[in-house]
């Protein structure tokens, strides 16, 4: 948040939720989309090792725990943001830890462990549901904003149960003598000045 005079002032608190949005395109979104690239050349190529893939959902995971989150929060509303990016954080932690569930395969040219096609789907599935936590988050906090910004507080309308007939004919009751008062105002003026261009 941006301050003048001490006094913060929220509505360029907007800027810092578009600037995360930016971040979490290029750093999460953009990196979980490079993933699945790699999920196709590998399933293509090694039909066993996943671990191109795995790596850049981790990546992708990473780069929102470290940055983007935090960012997220920063921007403002973190009441109702870090619920979201604290979601987020925790799914990462699991991505972060999963291990290769794939031994090696001499026949196949695969000296070491490797990351699974079922290690890979489980890695797919935890970075996008990350990227939407973090999506949600923002979109949370650019409403929370927006609304405290520029909605004047309303009071609530009464509740239909309680509202009597009575109060509905009052309030048609004054504005037909509203308007009676108006038209005779208008009438009371026009005659005045009619007397006096006589």
């Amino acid at each position: 948040m941006l301050a003048l005079r001490g006094r913060r002032v929220a509505g360029f608190g907007l800027g810092d939720f578009a600037s995360a949005q930016k971040d979490l395109a290029s750093q999460v979104v953009a990196v979980i989309s490079a993933g699945d690239t790699y999920y196709a050349a590998d399933a293509a190529a090694f039909a066993l090792d996943y671990s191109d893939a795995v790596s850049s959902y981790q990546a992708a995971g990473q780069a929102g725990a470290s940055s983007v989150g935090p960012e997220i929060d920063a921007a403002g509303q973190p009441s109702l943001t870090q619920p979201l990016t604290q979601q987020a954080w925790q799914l990462n932690a699991t991505l972060a830890a999963l291990t290769k569930s794939g031994a090696p395969d001499p026949k196949n040219s695969i000296a070491a462990a490797y990351f699974s096609k079922g290690d890979a789907d489980q890695a797919k599935q935890l970075a996008k549901q990350i990227a939407a936590l973090y999506t949600q988050a923002i979109t949370a906090g650019q409403a929370a904003q927006t609304g405290a910004n520029n909605v004047a507080p309303i009071e609530p309308p009464p509740d239909a149960s309680t509202t009597s007939a009575s109060s509905s004919s009052s309030g048609v009751i004054f504005a037909t003598a509203l308007v009676a008062g108006v038209a005779g105002a208008v009438a009371w003026s026009h005659a005045r000045k009619g007397r006096r261009h006589v």
